[in-house]
């Protein structure tokens, strides 16, 4: 699984702010785990983007993306 966490953090860099995604893939160890991240990213996601396009919140910049700075 380690190597499939590591391709799923490096997919997560295009998904600005990712940290949500990219850090927890780095700790799972079953395929519940990897549901679980992936589903918890997506229901935390759907209401950023909510917020975001709703002007409730600004978007948030994941200090890790260098043309965020």
């Amino acid at each position: 699984m380690l190597v499939r966490s590591k391709r799923i953090s490096g997919y997560a860099k295009t998904m600005n702010p990712c940290r949500l995604l990219r850090d927890p893939m780095r700790e799972i160890d079953t395929v519940a785990d990897f549901e679980n991240v992936i589903n918890r990213f997506v229901e935390w996601r759907d209401s950023y983007d909510d917020a975001v396009r709703a002007g409730r919140i600004a978007p948030l910049v994941d200090e890790a993306t260098p043309e965020a700075a």
